[in-house]
């Protein structure tokens, strides 16, 4: 391993202390949490359409570096990108659910007809949907670890295209870590184990980076790019059946609106990240 690799290789792991230290300042700020949730869905969201997708799709391929005359895969992260957005955005602009108009006849009120045990019963089902979410979060952006530090590696071993190649994987490492720690305190997890899994985290990319030169020899890029889109997967599961919801159709009008902007926010971040990456 070579100095650049290194160098790389301890500016991830700076960059991930630098996102866990962003999520606690957030932590402090009133309201934040829904925003904090927003945006981790903008970030996890970005990382399937735009790295892991295009990415499996190029090791499938047997391209698992880019070169001069390669199909660009990236540009399928865009499209895949720009559809879902697009819908999502129409969806809220012209079928927005009216939430404070009147109740219909015989609808379900947990309120006017359940005694208090019942609502217990419901925040212990929540309790443990939200802890379910959270460790597999923790497994799946732990894979992805793996991935982005095949990734630095092959930076570190090319000068003409690493430094643009590092700066993305670097750039979206910090908001990834604090979307990490986002999710696991909405799970109820306590510090200690959010601590855990943060260096498990930070562990990850380093150790990707160690294993990179026998990763692709051990699974085939072909066993590489199946694995790549099981994470996808996994990911695109978390984030559009338990976070986007959250972010964009509860509460108020208002608070909706920001989360929404919010969650483009951290969508766009890593957008930036992957066109230097491409540069």
């Amino acid at each position: 391993m070579n100095a650049l690799t290194g160098a790389y290789m301890a500016t991830v792991t700076a960059a991930v202390l630098v996102g866990a230290s962003l999520n606690r300042l957030l932590g402090r700020w009133p309201g934040a949490a829904r925003h904090a949730t927003a945006f981790s869905a903008g970030v996890m969201l970005a990382v399937c359409l735009l790295y892991l997708i295009p990415d499996a799709l190029a090791f499938q391929h047997g391209i698992s570096v880019p070169r001069p005359g390669a199909p660009d895969h990236a540009s399928l992260g865009y499209a895949l990108s720009l559809g879902f957005l697009s819908l999502l955005t129409i969806e809220r602009s012209l079928l927005r659910v009216h939430e404070h108009g009147p109740v219909a006849t015989g609808a379900h009120s947990c309120q006017a007809h359940h005694e208090p045990p019942h609502h217990h019963q419901h925040d212990a089902l929540r309790t443990a949907r939200e802890l379910g979410i959270a460790w597999s979060t923790v497994l799946a952006l732990c894979l992805h670890g793996l991935f982005d530090g095949v990734a630095l590696y092959a930076a570190g071993v090319m000068p003409a295209m690493g430094p643009a190649l590092a700066v993305a994987v670097i750039l979206h490492k910090v908001s990834e870590s604090a979307t990490l720690l986002t999710v696991l305190q909405r799970g109820g997890v306590p510090w200690p184990r959010r601590e855990m899994a943060l260096l498990v985290y930070a562990a990850a990319t380093p150790l990707g980076m160690l294993a990179a030169a026998r990763l692709l020899r051990l699974l085939s890029e072909q066993g590489v790019s199946l694995l790549m889109a099981f994470v996808a997967g996994s990911l695109l599961h978390l984030v559009t059946g338990h976070l986007l919801p959250e972010a964009t159709e509860h509460g108020g009008s208002g608070s909706r609106s920001g989360a929404f902007v919010v969650l483009l926010g951290g969508f766009f971040l890593l957008v930036v990240a992957r066109l230097l990456g491409a540069g």
